[in-house]
């Protein structure tokens, strides 16, 4: 008996082709074929997003610096005086964070784009292990976030980067700065 059930089975499904075949014209089998084998294009918007997760997991996540090539133009535009500029600017911030940092990890909470610019709010998290702008290590846990504007060229690498950085919560916390909570009247 189950040796006739998948003949029949069979023979149904050769039935149907030939059904479909006879009843659409071959433009329509072609169009119908092409629907059946295509995948939605990614937008510019959706590529560009995209490639700033991929920086994030790549340069920011794994520390690899070398990277770098691949996402930012060397001559990018940083807007914040504590990096330097281009792929070098970059690198000689890093590379110092990384060592003070080193199991730091960054997770994106948030992400947007419009146009040529990615908007990301990250989440930072580690552990303080090695020097941070003249402070020793203290082993204390960090979170820190940021908020960081990349705009992306035609070439699809960063040319322009903007970040809001929480420094002065990171340097609470590893003990650099301390806040009087006295709250006496004078």
């Amino acid at each position: 008996m189950a040796i006739s059930s998948a003949f029949f089975a069979t023979l149904s499904l050769i039935i149907f082709g030939i059904i479909i075949t006879s009843v659409l014209s071959a433009a329509q089998q072609v169009v119908y074929a092409q629907k059946q084998q295509q995948k939605p294009v990614p937008t510019s918007l959706e590529l560009n997003k995209l490639r700033i997760r991929s920086f994030v997991q790549e340069v920011l996540n794994k520390h690899n610096l070398t990277a770098l090539d691949k996402y930012y133009s060397s001559n990018a535009t940083q807007h914040n005086p504590a990096t330097g500029q281009g792929i070098q600017g970059f690198k000689n911030f890093f590379v110092p964070f990384f060592l003070a940092f080193p199991d730091v990890r960054v997770t994106i909470e948030h992400i947007l784009a419009e146009n040529s610019v990615v908007l990301v709010f990250l989440n930072w998290t580690g552990t303080h292990k090695g020097e941070f702008q003249g402070i020793p290590a203290t082993n204390k846990l960090i979170n820190m976030r940021t908020a960081d504007l990349f705009r992306i060229g035609t070439n699809g690498k960063i040319v322009e980067k903007w970040d809001v950085v929480d420094s002065l919560s990171l340097l609470k916390q590893i003990g650099a700065i301390t806040f009087n909570q006295s709250n006496t009247k004078r």
